[in-house]
């Protein structure tokens, strides 16, 4: 078993994508902090869930530390439609998340770029559309269970 994620000086204040071979390492200071982020899934996705896809590259794990502390983590994933190919952050969680806009975003953005994707997508409660004054409101999504 990896021992515990250790954090020099050179990876503090940075972001940093997370293998798969390598998500086991963090997975245990990182779930805490997209576990409230879960909660607003409406029961599409679990925790779990989220593990699994990110060990199977599904999914994209990305980690910043301010100092020896995780700050936040977050989860991206590839949505192909017929006419774009987006970057979604499926979940995002921690510490100071409006430092994801202002530190991280222009690097996602470039990543996101690299892998053929013209657009960044966020489905989340109506308070991102505050926190983020540079993105436009797209649609609101309603739901009706049939169960």
């Amino acid at each position: 078993m990896l021992g515990p994620v250790e954090v020099t000086p050179a990876e503090t204040n940075e972001l940093r994508a997370v293998e798969p071979w390598n998500v086991p390492r963090y997975w245990a200071i990182v779930a805490p902090l997209l576990e409230p982020a879960v909660e607003y899934a409406d029961g599409n996705l679990g925790i779990e869930d989220l593990r699994d896809s990110l060990l199977q590259g599904q999914m994209h794990l990305w980690v910043s530390f301010r100092g020896a502390q995780l700050e936040m983590a977050f989860i991206t994933r590839f949505n192909a439609y017929q006419r774009r190919r987006s970057c979604q952050v499926v979940v995002l969680g921690g510490e100071n998340r409006e430092h994801w806009r202002e530190d991280h975003q222009a690097k996602i953005e470039a990543w996101a770029k690299q892998y053929g994707c013209d657009c960044l997508e966020i489905w989340g409660r109506k308070g991102w559309i505050r926190a983020l004054p540079d993105w436009r409101s797209v649609y609101t999504m309603m739901r009706k269970d049939l169960r």
